[in-house]
């Protein structure tokens, strides 16, 4: 799977928005071609302390923003209420 930095720059500003509002360390954002091997569609997270980054895999990036934004409330929700395992 080729990772590189999301391309995007609208969606790019609003993820960035909806992370600082919930005061998410986000670092960095990707897009992954995920497509290439699945059509599902997900996005994830990772990293250490103040250094996260988000992943949102290809097949995700067909929806609208507002519907792709609602995902990522969904992921920085389980960050943000510590449901890690």
């Amino acid at each position: 799977q080729q990772v590189r930095a999301l391309e995007d720059e609208e969606l790019r500003d609003k993820i960035g928005a909806l992370a600082a509002e919930e005061e998410f360390p986000l670092t960095k954002l990707f897009q992954v071609d995920g497509s290439k091997r699945s059509s599902h569609s997900n996005a994830y997270f990772f990293g250490f302390w103040k250094n996260k980054r988000i992943v949102i895999f290809d097949t995700l990036l067909t929806l609208s923003h507002e519907q792709i934004l609602a995902v990522l409330c969904h992921e920085l929700g389980h960050w943000k209420f510590g449901h890690i395992t």
